[in-house]
């Protein structure tokens, strides 16, 4: 199954480069969520949500680099790159929290990572154009 994909699918360049695309929009959003939250003074209720949120745009983000100029084969690496920052990420929450790291917050990090991802490298996605010669009638 994967003897089919081609290699530039798996260069660690490019998921290296959506991994610090990642983190630099994850920075930058958590700072304006952060903003917002204070002027706003919403309740803990509304963190569930903001969170989902920066993991979702900050997943995009990251997927749109994959994305960005390829006309096709973008499924492969956006799933690698959820595939790694999901492992980045449950590693670092079990190592602060350990056994008591809830299982929604883990469905949420794992779904809406790969969904942001997936999201972002199918929307920046080139696709090829098909050059149209006029046709000129008399």
């Amino acid at each position: 199954m994967l003897s089919n994909i081609k290699t530039e699918a798996w260069e660690p360049r490019t998921v290296l480069c959506a991994l610090a695309v990642w983190a630099v929009s994850a920075l930058v959003l958590l700072c304006i969520a952060c903003l917002i939250l204070s002027k706003a003074s919403l309740g803990e209720a509304a963190m569930g949500y903001v969170s989902s949120a920066l993991s979702f745009s900050s997943a995009a983000f990251a997927g749109a680099v994959l994305g960005r100029g390829r006309s096709g084969g973008v499924i492969y690496p956006a799933m690698l790159t959820a595939a790694v920052l999901v492992t980045a990420l449950l590693t670092v929450g079990f190592i602060i929290e350990g056994a008591d790291l809830q299982s929604s917050g883990v469905l949420s990090v794992v779904s809406f990572t790969f969904t942001g991802c997936l999201f972002g490298a199918v929307l920046a996605g080139g696709k090829k154009t098909r050059s149209h010669k006029k046709r000129y009638r008399k």
